[in-house]
């Protein structure tokens, strides 16, 4: 994408360009859409218009979100994917809300015009799909198939494990038992981003994988950092907006929420006022752990908040 700043922006961005620009806050380059290996799948980046009218990839910072629900345990799951859902109301449902909204919008507008899945419209861009979807869930089937709508919509964010070539997989432990949905292995993965903890009111560096992550992200704990939104185009998926954390996401376990540049000390100012006193889950960080380097790499001071009494 051309003239776009790497950087992200909030849900306050998000809602201002809405009412500014309305469905036009949002732009797909379709034309230099990246296509997989075996031509099934098609990648769209998305860019945002802010109110001063500069590009920026969608890239959403939020604060303290609590979850909605709970990451089971990974002998109960039934799928690989993990998700955490968000569901109260306020500026980052809003903002989640307006992305989505604008996205079916500009895929409606498009299709048959830009977008065509038909192979043989030789005037548009080939995808495999321009069926809109959004990770912004309204309604849901009731035990009798009866269609329940949710007075609040949930927002479905996808935690992706680290990618591994066969052999890695192969080396990888497992745990006893299989997916019920699909039958696959239990592979202890790890994650493709990173993870700090924030009960103790300063970031620490913690290590989840598959199976320590239910510890972490059970119902309510609330979480802060970076989502990296992006279309993506397949026939069994849709033509829908995927919606991943990036980099480093903050938590704090339950009633307790818990690193990047695009924080600083207000930031974790705000998460602290959600945490209680508790030790961190890891080691005290040595002069070359995770909290100096950072320090070190981004000229930031975390002083301000290592003395924050916690209520």
């Amino acid at each position: 994408m051309s003239s776009v700043n790497a950087s992200y922006v909030t849900p306050s961005d998000i809602i201002a360009s809405y009412l500014k620009y309305g469905n036009d806050m949002i732009s797909l380059d379709v034309k230099n859409a990246r296509e997989s290996s075996n031509k099934k799948v098609k990648y769209v980046d998305v860019s945002f218009k802010k109110v001063n009218g500069r590009a920026y990839p969608l890239k959403l910072k939020f604060l303290n979100q609590k979850i909605n629900n709970s990451v089971k345990d990974i002998t109960n799951r039934s799928y690989e994917q993990i998700k955490l859902s968000f569901c109260e109301p306020g500026e980052f449902t809003q903002a989640m809300l307006n992305i989505s909204e604008a996205f079916k919008a500009k895929v409606n507008e498009m299709a048959g015009t830009t977008i065509t899945s038909d192979r043989k419209n030789k005037n548009c861009v080939w995808l495999p799909s321009i069926d809109p979807r959004t990770p912004v869930q309204t309604e849901a089937l009731g035990k009798n198939d009866e269609v329940n709508v949710f007075e609040n919509p949930i927002i479905w964010v996808k935690l992706n494990a680290k990618r591994y070539s066969d052999s890695e997989l192969a080396s990888l432990p497992q745990v006893e038992g299989t997916y019920a949905s699909t039958g696959s292995n239990l592979i202890v993965k790890q994650f493709n981003v990173s993870f700090a903890n924030v009960s103790s009111g300063k970031p620490v560096k913690t290590k989840l994988d598959y199976v320590t992550c239910a510890d972490a992200f059970t119902r309510n704990s609330i979480v802060s950092g970076v989502i990296q939104i992006q279309a993506i185009s397949s026939q069994s998926g849709g033509f829908g907006l995927s919606v991943n954390f990036d980099k480093t996401l903050f938590y704090i376990t339950a009633d307790k929420a818990s690193f990047d540049d695009s924080f600083g000390d207000d930031d974790f100012a705000e998460m602290a006022k959600f945490a209680k006193p508790a030790e961190a889950p890891v080691e005290v960080p040595s002069k070359d752990s995770f909290e100096d380097s950072f320090e070190e790499d981004h000229n930031i001071d975390f002083s301000a908040i290592s003395s924050l009494k916690l209520e």
